[in-house]
């Protein structure tokens, strides 16, 4: 009756825990850049400061952040407490895997944006 459900982890295959550990707790944020609109595009989350060309986050995405990291905390939680007998000094390690994962995926949709010619105003819609 009661499933778990993993995804986006590629090719079954043995994974260290690690590793594992890094694209489970990495996918609380990575499935909001994933999400879908009515019209099947992905959700836009950033939008760019016309004044200082910065990036901030939309009013949506501000929304909808508190529950995503209350989810990841729970499970963050769970993790230490059940497989790392609640060694509390493993969390910043963790977040710092997480974090560092976050910033890869970021690098490696850049660039394949880039293939794909986006900020090129021909290959644009």
């Amino acid at each position: 009756e009661s499933k778990m459900w993993l995804f986006d982890l590629g090719e079954p295959n043995l994974e260290p825990i690690p590793a594992f550990l890094t694209k489970f707790l990495m996918s609380f944020f990575h499935t909001l850049g994933m999400e879908e609109d009515e019209e099947g595009d992905w959700v836009v989350r950033f939008e760019q400061d016309d004044a200082s060309g910065k990036l901030r986050l939309t009013e949506r995405t501000k929304a909808i952040l508190p529950r995503v990291m209350e989810a990841f905390n729970i499970a963050m939680d769970r993790v230490i407490e059940e497989l790392f007998d609640g060694e509390e000094r493993i969390r910043v390690l963790l977040l710092r895997y997480v974090v560092t994962q976050l910033i890869s995926d970021a690098a490696f949709c850049i660039e394949k944006w880039r293939i794909k010619g986006g900020g090129d105003e021909q290959r644009s819609e």
